[in-house]
């Protein structure tokens, strides 16, 4: 049996937890265990409390694997499609990865969104804190209200800089 790493704190729905060749429905206060693939359908959407410090809020069409993960201390998820927004409140002693087939992101910061936005590729906005985006042998650094996008796979990513209002609200809706 997997070890429980969170819970789910809210859903609306549509969401799963696939582990060890079982699925599950995630609804309010469902456990997330170690090595679940959490996913949404398209009307899908679940927030998880990862540990003590970290959320996770999925937007539709999402596909994260909680690879490694201790309470308070951080550890690796990989994001496989949709967009998910990120909440450290503050550092975790061993920071967390974010990996994907774009880019592996490393967290310093405290909230950003991460994932894939339509018609543009897989992107990277920081809300809160420090990100650095690693893809095409390139590593950019964004601070808040800098975003970067990787339009495909082995790409590097744009140079940093403001998003537009209009951009950035745009991205965070995924998640609504």
């Amino acid at each position: 049996m997997a070890a429980q790493v969170g819970r789910v704190t809210e859903g609306q729905g549509p969401a799963f937890a696939e582990n060890a060749g079982t699925t599950r429905s995630l609804v309010r206060e469902t456990g997330v265990m170690l090595n679940d693939l959490v996913r949404t359908e398209r009307e899908g959407r679940v927030a998880m409390t990862l540990g003590e410090r970290t959320t996770l809020r999925m937007g539709g069409q999402a596909r994260v694997r909680i690879d490694r993960f201790i309470a308070s201390q951080g550890g690796t998820i990989t994001i496989g499609s949709g967009a998910v927004g990120v909440d450290t409140q503050g550092r975790l002693p061993r920071g967390l990865t974010v990996r994907s087939p774009y880019a592996l992101v490393a967290v310093r910061g405290t909230r950003f969104v991460v994932g894939a936005e339509p018609t543009r590729g897989f992107s990277v906005l920081v809300d809160e804190g420090r990100v650095d985006v690693r893809a095409g042998g390139v590593t950019v650094k964004l601070g808040p209200g800098e975003g970067t996008t990787v339009a495909r796979r082995g790409e590097r990513p744009s140079p940093p800089a403001p998003w537009s209002r209009e951009r950035a609200a745009s991205f965070r809706a995924l998640l609504r």
